[in-house]
C-alpha cells in the first residue's frame, strides 16, 4: 500500500488529473440519464439494472439506502437484491463478482 507521503509530486498531479476526468465523466453520465431517462422509462430501468448488477456498487448503494428513513426505497432495494440473487443462482444472468 502506498501512503500519500510516498507519492511523488508527479503522481499526485496525475491523480488530480484522473480525478478531474472522472468527475467530468460522472457529470456527462448524470446529464445523459436525466435527459434520456426523463423521456424513456425503459432506458432508466436498464441503466439502473446495469449499474446495480455490479455487486460492489449494489452493496455500497444498499448500505447507503439502509441508512435512510425511506422505507419505499429500502423495500425496492431488498426486492432488487432478491431478484439479482435469483438470476445469479439460476445461471441466467451475468452479475460480476467485483
Amino acid at each position: 500500500m502506498t501512503l500519500k507521503g510516498d507519492w511523488t509530486p508527479e503522481q499526485i498531479d496525475d491523480l488530480g488529473a484522473i480525478e478531474s476526468k472522472l468527475n467530468i465523466i460522472g457529470e456527462i453520465c448524470h446529464l445523459l440519464v436525466d435527459v434520456v431517462g426523463d423521456n424513456n422509462p425503459e432506458f432508466q430501468k436498464n441503466f439502473i439494472a446495469t449499474l446495480l448488477a455490479n455487486n460492489k456498487i449494489r452493496h455500497e448503494f444498499t448500505e447507503f439506502i439502509n441508512q435512510t428513513d425511506d422505507i419505499d426505497m429500502i423495500t425496492k432495494m431488498m426486492a432488487l437484491n432478491e431478484d439479482l440473487y435469483t438470476i445469479r443462482e439460476s445461471g441466467n444472468g451475468d452479475t460480476n463478482e467485483v
